[in-house]
């Protein structure tokens, strides 16, 4: 098992799929559904697909997003947006308050990982993002 040059009996892998809008989410999966339906036949395969979850996308706040790009060029740092599908806690707070989000860089990328690694430095200008962001909303700019 679990060798390079072995035919397995048995695979199970998770699909983890988002998109900021949930039409061309289920879209993807239809297609990727069809596909897999269509090699399986083709190769005499016995397939088996199951939504675990199912989530609809939340989306930051345009004025939680504004106060940031501020709050970024007000530091000297170039704002940089990066749309995500991620089911942090804005997710269970979108329902009663506006929500963003201020990613750190992380060494390489690598992101969800026991490998994730980010500077002090890296950290601290987060912080120092956040900081003024909430500062900003808070004096309601």
């Amino acid at each position: 098992p679990g060798g390079i040059n072995v035919i397995p009996e048995r695979v199970e892998f998770v699909l983890d799929l988002r998109d900021l809008k949930a039409e061309v989410r289920d879209q993807v999966w239809n297609d990727i559904a069809a596909r897999a339906e269509t090699i399986a036949k083709e190769r005499n395969v016995r397939l088996t697909t199951e939504r675990l979850q199912e989530m609809a996308p939340v989306l930051c706040s345009e004025v939680v997003k504004q106060a940031a790009e501020r709050a970024c060029k007000q530091l000297g740092y170039p704002p940089f947006w990066l749309p995500s599908g991620a089911a942090h806690d804005g997710v269970q707070l979108a329902p009663i308050c506006p929500i963003g989000m201020i990613f750190v860089r992380s060494q390489d990328g690598v992101s969800h990982s026991p490998a994730e690694w980010s500077t002090k430095e890296d950290c601290a200008v987060g912080a120092e993002v956040l900081y003024h962001t909430v500062w900003q909303l808070a004096q309601g700019e």
